[in-house]
């Protein structure tokens, strides 16, 4: 007797065990919690250097989400800098943060491209990883900048340290210009 209640007692177990589940879906785990591999900033607005505004925010960085001043600039936070705008009503151009004079020690470079661009703005709105990003050879144009009054939905990418993104423009006005950015993690 004591046999056939232990072996009842190992068979209840083996069975509440193996019925057991911290997924109660059914579906088997197809690895879908990845890891964020980009970062999205939507409506990043850099300002216009114009008569009234003598300090337009001109710099920004992906990373923190945040934009600064011209005259903020410094040692302490110029190493968080990706995009440095120089922007007016006739053209949108973008300078590498190693390039601003005076130079600041700890700017990082960055390279854009403007012009041959093979990401699409429906490529753009449709990115929730990096893929699109992996598989782009940022070239560096000669092109400075591009014509304000062609320039909505168009997408300029740039590459800083490795870390490839692209900006879609979505306005530009007299005072300011405002962009959508995605760029790798």
């Amino acid at each position: 007797m004591n046999t056939k209640f232990l072996s009842c007692l190992f068979l209840f177990s083996v069975l509440f065990i193996s019925c057991s589940s911290d997924d109660d879906s059914g579906a088997p785990d197809t690895g879908s919690e990845q890891e964020a591999t980009l970062i999205t900033r939507t409506d990043v607005s850099f300002e216009l250097e114009t008569s009234s505004n003598t300090d337009p925010k001109i710099a920004y960085s992906t990373s923190e989400g945040k934009i600064y001043k011209e005259s903020e600039l410094n040692a302490t936070n110029i190493a968080t800098i990706d995009l440095l705008s120089f922007v007016n009503q006739s053209f949108i151009s973008f300078d590498s943060p190693d390039d601003i004079e005076p130079i600041i020690t700890g700017a990082k470079r960055t390279k854009y491209q403007y012009e041959n661009v093979t990401l699409t703005v429906a490529d753009f709105d449709s990115m929730v990883d990096d893929s699109k990003l992996k598989s782009l050879t940022i070239n560096e144009e000669n092109t400075e900048s591009i014509s304000s009054t062609t320039s909505k939905d168009v997408i300029i990418l740039f590459e800083n340290e490795g870390r490839k993104g692209a900006m879609k423009v979505k306005a530009i006005n007299s005072t300011r210009l405002l962009v959508d950015i995605k760029v790798q993690k």
